[in-house]
């Protein structure tokens, strides 16, 4: 039984740190854009870095004035009699903040005024769902890791039950 318990932990201890590595190497394997630098654009706009967006991501911007999200491709033919034409409506909003979700292609958040904006931006690969599900994925295996242990010492350190002598 105390090789069953020792082999049984080292299992387990095996598994909950493949799960865990596993989950946190899919988290940090996809890059995601930020910033909050502007530029000073050809046409008397300013623009961001260039920010990709992703089919199961989203682009976050918050800014203190009015901002558009536009295809890299209208960069240059945006100005602020035509920005509506090209800005990609949000999938939601709130106060002073966007969210656009299931874009593919790249993007730049355009504004229009007389000074640099204040412009924070975001591109993540992929949803919130999927950051919370890594997420139980690494305290399960975190967990997982820690009873394998807890087992395998169990199983290292307990001795067998002395068997009372037959009698003949």
């Amino acid at each position: 039984m105390r090789k069953n318990l020792l082999l049984m932990g080292i299992l387990i201890l095996v598994a909950g740190i493949v799960v865990a590595g596993i989950a946190v190497l899919e988290i940090s394997s996809e890059s995601s854009d930020s910033g909050t630098s502007m530029y000073l654009g050809p046409n008397g706009h300013y623009y961001s870095n260039e920010l990709t967006g992703y089919p199961n991501g989203e682009i976050d911007v918050s800014s203190n004035v009015s901002f558009y999200l536009i295809p890299s491709q209208d960069l240059n033919s945006a100005n602020l009699s035509n920005i509506q034409t090209y800005a990609v409506s949000p999938t939601y909003s709130a106060g002073n903040a966007s969210v656009y979700t299931g874009l593919g292609g790249t993007y730049y958040v355009v504004t229009f005024g007389s000074g640099a904006p204040r412009v924070a931006y975001a591109s993540i690969p992929f949803n919130f769902g999927q950051v919370e599900l890594f997420g139980v994925l690494v305290v399960a295996g975190v967990i997982a890791a820690i009873a394998g242990f807890v087992i395998a010492i169990l199983g290292a350190v307990l001795r067998s039950k002395n068997k009372p002598l037959q009698q003949f």
